[in-house]
């Protein structure tokens, strides 16, 4: 059973009318039309009172009431059995989301190849479906957000399509950038001459990165990356334009002994039960020390 409430917080995004629809509700929730309808039609949204009892689309909701979805049974079971006898890093969970420390060399989701990723450890540690709003690459280290339920998801993948949520990673690029702070704000688009590879190009979709150098040293520089866009290797692809690539990065940079250094260090967005906003920091490892 998930359990939402209907607020102050909840009624202020509506003018603070005494009363809502559930549908207005649903819309505050970020409840797709075709899930809200599968749900009503299997009779599992119930409004908590003395008893608990059946919640039609028309009924009216007011402050302190408490909208219940019954999710037991609701979707399949896909669970595949995670084998890694070594553990994933769980940084912080309740029973809500979840995040992890994902570290260097592991997927966040199956490519089609492996199941050995994180979504399938989850999965198999929670006994139930997990779903990512996001996901970090291959090498790069760091906060991935995981929610635990559909409902959870809907409301958190709002804020990622809408730019909502802050994303700040640690970088370690090659060379001394000239200025301590800066834009990049290049379109990215595929790389038609290679395969899983991106570019800057003109018909490329819009991307926004900002950085702050956090220090310069053996002719490299530490930087605090915040990015509104979260196009595919977009950090990457935007500082080997400015030719300054990360180091470590054998796809967009030079050849190199040294790992990737990119780090998922910090996720801000509002909690999709208590609708607060919070920020969640995952300092980076001894290897980004220069």
């Amino acid at each position: 059973m998930i359990k939402r409430i209907v607020d102050e917080f909840v009624l202020e995004k509506f003018a603070f009318k005494k009363t809502i629809s559930v549908n207005e509700f649903l819309d505050f929730l970020y409840i797709p039309k075709n899930l809200r309808k599968k749900l009503f039609n299997e009779k599992r949204i119930l409004i908590e009172k003395e008893n608990v009892s059946e919640l039609c689309e028309v009924s009216e909701l007011k402050e302190k009431d408490v909208v219940v979805f019954d999710l037991n049974g609701f979707e399949e079971n896909d669970i595949v059995e995670y084998k890694e006898k070594k553990g994933i890093d769980i940084f912080y969970e309740d029973e809500e989301i979840i995040l992890v420390n994902k570290p260097r060399g592991i997927l966040v989701h199956p490519d089609g190849n492996s199941n050995q990723t994180i979504a399938n450890f989850l999965s198999y540690y929670l006994k139930e479906k997990v779903r990512s709003c996001h996901r970090i690459d291959y090498d790069t280290t760091g906060l991935v957000l995981f929610c635990k339920n559909i409902i959870a998801y809907h409301y958190i993948n709002h804020q990622m399509e809408n730019g909502e949520i802050k994303k700040q990673y640690i970088a370690i690029v090659n060379g001394y950038l000239k200025d301590d702070e800066g834009e990049i704000t290049y379109n990215i688009g595929s790389d038609r001459h290679h395969n899983n590879r991106y570019v800057v190009c003109k018909n490329g979709k819009s991307a926004y990165t900002k950085y702050k150098v956090l220090m310069r040293k053996n002719n490299m520089t530490k930087v605090l990356v915040d990015i509104k866009t979260g196009r595919t290797h977009q950090i990457r692809v935007h500082f080997a334009h400015i030719n300054h690539a990360l180091v470590g990065d054998k796809i967009y940079g030079e050849k190199s002994q040294k790992p990737l250094l990119l780090h998922s260090y910090l996720l801000g967005f509002r909690h999709p039960k208590t609708y607060k906003y919070n920020e969640y920091i995952l300092k980076e490892g001894k290897e980004f020390k220069i």
